[in-house]
């Protein structure tokens, strides 16, 4: 926790009333970014204005080439959006800001990962703040990075999951940017990284879950999504940890796309007894 009280209020000054020195800027985000790892000082900066001021930096210079400042912007306001009432002040404005970042600076993954990892917090509990560019600004960043860097990734599934969980209008904007292709690219190319192959099933249930996504699932039937899920959940059946995650989303991806007869044929001696055949998103 920040026991120096001046220490924060001179950050406040300086992030709140000196938004025209980039330099300053800079040094205040980073410092916000380094003392912000803890839920203490979470709560702390987000009742000072932090999460607001913030938001105002990243609108305020997304379209220079400040990089430096708007990576560690977004990296404080990441780590300020891992508490829920954080999530809730940063809002539809923190998402929309966020996004024009990931649009305007595609080609810098540092600052990219810093930018998704703020929106895989930030739309945890947002989904109806998110438009369809948001959806499709995350594609994107899942389609150019499909190998890698692996954290990038995990961050861009991760959000993709937040904003189509129950979602339906989130879940049709993804399949018509055409997410089903890119999850299903990322779930093929890293089929040995747990931790993003969970991300991407997850994300992948969720926008075929409910009976109006059938597009969504003839699709990843088209895609050969079956064999796919099929080969994910033999690749990791028995192993422990993260992997245990992999094939529970796997499975349920399964069932979203194909028939009981098909399911049993496919997964005998794969999947244990009792395996249950509805639609679902994956909580």
């Amino acid at each position: 926790m920040v026991k120096n009280q001046p220490i924060r209020q001179q950050l406040t000054c300086v992030v709140k009333h000196h938004s025209n020195d980039a330099v300053l800027l800079e040094q205040a985000c980073w410092l916000v970014s380094n003392t912000t790892h803890n839920r203490d000082n979470q709560v702390e900066y987000g009742d000072a204005g932090f999460v607001e001021a913030l938001v105002d930096i990243i609108e305020r210079y997304v379209a220079c080439e400040q990089l430096g400042m708007l990576e560690h912007a977004c990296l404080a306001l990441c780590n300020l959006t891992q508490i829920h009432q954080n999530q809730a002040m940063c809002g539809k404005a923190g998402i929309d800001a966020l996004v024009k970042v990931i649009v305007q600076h595609h080609d810098q993954p540092a600052l990219l990962k810093a930018a998704c990892c703020a929106l895989r917090n930030t739309t945890l509990n947002n989904q109806t703040k998110c438009q369809h560019n948001t959806v499709r600004a995350v594609v994107g960043v899942v389609q150019n990075y499909l190998t890698g860097p692996t954290d990038l990734l995990i961050d861009a599934c991760a959000a993709l999951a937040n904003m189509t969980n129950e979602h339906n209008f989130n879940q049709f904007y993804c399949g018509l940017s055409r997410g089903v292709e890119a999850l299903l690219d990322v779930i093929r190319r890293h089929m040995d990284e747990p931790v993003l192959l969970e991300k991407a099933c997850t994300a992948l249930c969720n926008i075929t879950s409910t009976p109006c996504r059938e597009d969504n699932r003839l699709k990843c039937w088209d895609k050969g999504g079956f064999q796919t899920l099929v080969d994910v959940i033999k690749h990791h059946m028995g192993q422990s940890g993260q992997s245990g995650l992999v094939v529970k989303k796997a499975c349920i991806a399964l069932q979203n796309i194909a028939s009981d007869r098909q399911i049993v044929e496919a997964l005998v001696d794969i999947v244990a007894d009792g395996f249950q055949v509805r639609p679902q998103c994956a909580q």
